[in-house]
């Protein structure tokens, strides 16, 4: 019996790192949810899978171990823009199938949805291929445009008919593969982030009676995240709300340097506070000190499930956020929706929930109801990635190697050929 080599193209995360938290049996500290790579490595571990694993984390490594192969691969012109993208997405996902190829993958597994005009190599080569979508495929509220609408009328063939299975962490982001492929795909099974049991375990909803009233921002600190619109939030709020209001900032990013000059030019360090990158308990803390968390996704943004708005039900703090957040659809009880890029629609929500009491009570007690979900195992990505990589690789597994080696004498004799 030979052991299935399923290949992993994961995110831009630091696959090689958490890797090593994972081979010394603990999650990766720099992750409040269980890791996607960490899952993976969970899945070949139980099932006896060789794993290769592929992220674009910038930092270029590589580390062979056991049964692991991983790798940190850098996407070519990946802060570039127009038709240097794109190639850059091209040539990097043609890179993969390659990779994979070599590797003699049996299955592929891909986090990504779009140039996916290279991944045909692997369906010549025999392998099967499971799509994992973690983002919407373009921004909800414009659509596609330009360039953009080219690259997904390629990629539509591809997805009703060159992959075997496909994983959807929601319910826009299934919607928006029903509109692109007519309906024409392959089951998709859902999943949603998953949380240890001990996140959060302790958590206690606020004293709504705490000075100052708290509006925690977690995540990238990015334009398109929302990020510089917290000035002119903390403006208002210290104009029109009765009591004081700070807000928090949890994160770094590109757009740091601009959020923090804006700050310092309309004289509000006590009013923004600038955390940066904090580890997951610094997180909880920051959590933990909170009235309420804001999300405020611009309209532009692609994004699958933020889990920003997980770990807020998760710590019982009710979320201001927008429909353009996915997320919101799993939690909307303890949640205030907002129009996207509707700054005093925002405020709007963050001073009715520092003003009225009743408003804030109800919001926080919806909480407990939508937490059992996210620590729930069965509905993870590992659960649902497992699932589906058992009925591929099941016919595998009864086949004697022998067998196996010719069924890829072909790639290797142009292996040899190309040197």
């Amino acid at each position: 019996m030979r052991r299935p080599c399923v290949f992993y193209m994961a995110g831009p995360g630091d696959v090689i790192g958490t890797y090593k938290h994972w081979r010394a049996g603990r999650d990766d500290p720099s992750q409040v949810s269980v890791a996607y790579s960490h899952q993976f490595y969970d899945v070949c571990r139980q099932h006896g899978y060789e794993g290769m694993v592929v992220s674009y984390c910038s930092r270029i490594d590589k580390l062979r171990e056991a049964e692991f192969e991983i790798e940190h691969r850098p996407i070519p012109f990946q802060h570039r823009s127009g038709g240097l993208f794109h190639l850059g997405r091209y040539l990097f996902n043609l890179s993969l199938a390659w990779t994979a190829i070599r590797r003699r993958a049996d299955v592929a597994v891909l986090m990504t949805g779009s140039h996916l005009a290279p991944f045909w190599l692997l369906r010549l080569a025999g392998v099967r291929v499971v799509m994992t979508q973690h983002c919407v495929l373009w921004p909800k509220l414009v659509g596609p445009r330009g360039v953009w609408k080219v690259v997904h009328a390629v990629d539509r063939l591809f997805f009703q008919r060159g992959c075997d299975a496909m994983l959807s962490i929601s319910h826009d982001v299934t919607e928006q593969i029903d509109t692109l492929t007519r309906g024409k795909r392959p089951q998709i099974t859902p999943f949603l982030p998953n949380y240890r049991r001990s996140c959060f375990a302790g958590a206690r909803s606020a004293d709504w009676d705490d000075e100052p009233f708290r509006v925690l921002f977690v995540g990238r600190v990015e334009e398109d995240k929302g990020a510089l619109e917290l000035v002119a939030l903390a403006e208002l709020a210290r104009q029109r709300i009765d009591r004081r209001v700070v807000f928090d900032v949890a994160g770094d990013g590109g757009a740091m340097e601009e959020l923090r000059r804006r700050i310092d030019a309309a004289g509000l360090r006590e009013d923004v506070v600038l955390h940066g990158y904090c580890p997951c308990d610094r997180l909880e803390s920051l959590y933990a000190g909170s009235h309420a968390v804001l999300a405020p996704t611009q309209a532009g943004m692609v994004e699958g499930f933020n889990k920003v708005v997980a770990e807020a039900i998760l710590a019982l703090r009710p979320i201001v956020t927008s429909e353009v957040c996915p997320a919101l659809e799993v939690v909307r009880e303890a949640a205030i929706e907002v129009e996207s890029n509707d700054v005093e629609g925002y405020f709007d929500a963050i001073a009715r929930l520092a003003a009225d009491r009743e408003l804030y009570a109800r919001k926080t007690d919806a909480c407990p109801a939508y937490r059992e979900p996210f620590y729930d195992t069965d509905r993870s990505w590992a659960a649902a990635v497992g699932a589906v990589l058992r009925r591929l690789t099941k016919p595998l597994e009864a086949e004697p190697q022998a067998k196996v080696e010719a069924g890829h004498e072909g790639l290797a004799s142009v292996e040899s050929a190309s040197g």
